[in-house]
């Protein structure tokens, strides 16, 4: 069966450029037109790790909503994923937007379904990420949200066109994660972060989207996800210059520590290409370990091998 996504809120030119910059489309960014009506993307789907998906992007002008459900089997029936977006920077549509919210809530009740709930708070621009009115605004979005998805799976992500990052962490989150295919990744992922001694390993595809992840402790996971998409885009722009580049590595040190991690350990993070069915892959392991870059040059082309079958086997 198809993976159903749909895609709501107010700000239709919010709900637009995100799926622009979801397919890498930025050239269009500046031609957004509201979207008008639902509008269901048959001749665009998108095949990958056995995801075939099907998009609905749901305008949000109130002649239109009124509609959506009085056609709520066709539109919001046998949904995998319902984003909701909420543009963070005005107030004066909370109160609409939520309502518009628990209209959908109430309708997936009615239809006894409970897709998954992803609430991009949008247009978290990075040059006023520490507005005061901006963090009141989100404050106040979290507290008001919760008791109205209280009974849906729910992610809450911060998200801007400006911070293209953002945007697949939110789609890798909402979607991949529940890929038919990422808990074989995820056992493969796991053999190879023990192999190598790390504490966390995530694999992006080519899209920068987070296809399969392992981690020990959520932090290390959340330091590796803002860092590998970054490394992945460095990565491949390196690839267009003169020059060599087999890895990139950071350092860092955690602010508290346990016993067990010792005072103050120095963790590498270390991101290195993997090219599998001629397709490149970004591989991103967090360590505390001295040997891991060694070992990962001894068990990469393993986990590589692996990874490879699994696609094979899938696609046939």
């Amino acid at each position: 069966m198809p993976t159903k996504i749909v895609f709501a809120g107010l700000s239709s030119a919010g709900k637009t450029s995100m799926l622009l910059a979801l397919g890498k489309k930025f050239s269009l960014l500046q031609s957004i037109k509201p979207t008008v009506g639902a509008e269901r993307t048959t001749e665009k789907r998108l095949s990958f790790l056995g995801l075939d998906i099907i998009n609905w992007d749901l305008g949000g002008q109130d002649l239109f909503r009124a509609r959506y459900f009085t056609q709520k089997y066709r539109i919001f029936s046998e949904t995998t994923v319902m984003f909701f977006l909420i543009d963070i920077q005005d107030s004066d549509i909370f109160e609409s937007s939520l309502d518009y919210l628990k209209d959908i809530i109430k309708t997936y009740k009615d239809l006894n379904e409970k897709p998954k709930l992803v609430i991009c708070f949008h247009k978290f621009d990075p040059d006023i990420r520490n507005d005061s009115k901006i963090l009141y605004n989100l404050k106040h979005l979290e507290n008001t949200i919760h008791p109205i998805v209280e009974d849906f799976e729910t992610y809450t992500c911060l998200t801007s066109i400006f911070d293209e990052v953002s945007i697949f962490k939110a789609f890798s989150e909402g979607v991949i994660a529940n890929s038919p295919i990422a808990e074989l990744i995820k056992i493969q992922l796991k053999e190879y972060s023990q192999a190598i001694n790390c504490q966390a390993t995530v694999l992006l595809d080519n899209n920068s989207f987070i296809i399969g992840a392992y981690y020990s402790k959520k932090l290390f996971f959340n330091v590796c996800e803002t860092v590998a998409p970054r490394f992945f885009i460095a990565l491949e722009q390196l690839l267009d210059l003169p020059v060599i580049t087999d890895h990139m590595i950071c350092k860092m040190r955690l602010k508290e520590s346990t016993a067990s991690e010792g005072t103050n350990p120095t963790y590498s993070i270390i991101s290195k290409l993997l090219i599998i069915h001629n397709t490149r892959f970004c591989v991103t392991s967090l360590t505390n370990k001295e040997d891991t870059l060694d070992l990962i040059a001894k068990y990469l082309p393993a986990l590589g091998e692996n990874l490879a079958n699994i696609l094979t086997n899938l696609k046939s």
